[in-house]
């Protein structure tokens, strides 16, 4: 089974069984309590599920580090995979976005869209990206197994 996180204040999450949902952070009255609490509901979903492959929406730059939640809860994620001995993998949001519209750069309406067609039903645009993030992953896993065309 693959987990995969859209990290944030409103995390999105979907299981590769077709599971999905969002862990809202929003309460939380600071970064050590939002990091805190993910942390232990990460562990706790690893440690239950104990997945194969943690898959991650690589977060971008938009500031300082600790003004930056996506990307300290990605490394909290990346942490506590670790700790679990769970492999982990990102992927960026244009990438995602590609694979399940075919345009890097489509709107959140438009993935929402390809996520739904796709069997999917997601409670938040959050899950929404969790999801598009697994078929992403499985979008790339099944190009490289393909075989390759003799020139």
């Amino acid at each position: 089974m693959i987990l995969a996180l859209d990290p944030g204040q409103r995390t999105g999450w979907a299981w590769s069984n077709g599971d999905c949902g969002t862990l809202d952070l929003s309460h939380c009255r600071d970064l050590g309590e939002t990091a805190a609490q993910f942390h232990a509901w990460l562990a706790d979903a690893l440690w239950c599920r104990r997945p194969e492959l943690l898959l991650v929406e690589r977060p971008f730059g938009r500031g300082a580090f600790t003004a930056d939640l996506p990307l300290v809860l990605c490394g909290v994620a990346h942490m506590v995979a670790h700790s679990y001995g769970v492999p982990r993998r990102e992927l960026t949001a244009s990438a995602i976005k590609k694979a399940v519209t075919g345009n890097g750069r489509a709107k959140k309406a438009a993935v929402i869209v390809g996520v739904r067609l796709d069997g999917w039903a997601p409670d938040t645009d959050h899950a929404a990206d969790a999801a598009a993030l697994l078929m992403a992953w499985r979008a790339k896993q099944v190009a490289e197994t393909a075989p390759r065309r003799a020139a």
